[in-house]
């Protein structure tokens, strides 16, 4: 009986966050699954609020987690009031919720948090090879010249954000000073 609660509990979840024919599908889902197994959509709304952790790796992600809050609940809600600490090597942050909020609520931010961290992770790359480049820091010792490099193969779309990246740099030079 608990998978059928888990179940009706997610569908539910679909029926009152969900996008027009998506929500109205869920809802004859809903009602048919609840029908099918006596039960009430009061039966699903448990109301008992649990602290419920998830995994940040730093403070950027703590703002991720608030605009998911913010975009699930709204700025008003129960749930916006939640704190953080620290656990071990890694962070943690927590909410109080009931059990459909969690259901609602964890996969969106999971979703969130890995296409956050692959954002990152490519725009860190592109802001350190345009940096190269825009600095000229080759080897010059080379016999190719002083642009010499390993690259490889560069598409035009990737070509394009280095080459917005390098513009939106600041230009400065490294000037040798002589020491007294």
């Amino acid at each position: 009986m608990d998978s059928i609660i888990e179940k009706a509990r997610k569908i539910l979840a679909l029926a009152e966050h969900g996008v027009e024919g998506e929500a109205k599908a869920a809802k004859l889902a809903l009602n048919s699954l609840l029908k099918k197994h006596g039960l009430t959509i009061e039966d699903l709304r448990n109301e008992k609020r649990t602290t419920r952790e998830f995994s940040i790796k730093n403070h950027d992600e703590i703002i991720i987690f608030n605009h998911c809050i913010i975009n699930r609940f709204g700025c008003k809600s129960h749930v916006w009031e939640h704190h953080y600490t620290l656990k071990g090597d890694y962070r943690h942050i927590y909410a109080d919720m009931t059990d459909i909020e969690y259901l609602d609520f964890k996969p969106f931010f999971e979703f969130h948090i890995r296409q956050y961290r692959k954002e990152l992770k490519k725009m860190l790359e592109t802001v350190q090879t345009a940096y190269i480049h825009k600095h000229d820091l080759f080897d010059r010792t080379s016999e190719q010249g002083q642009n010499a490099e390993d690259g490889g193969d560069i598409d035009m779309q990737e070509l394009y954000r280095l080459m917005q990246v390098m513009e939106a740099m600041e230009s400065t030079s490294y000037y040798k000073t002589l020491s007294e």
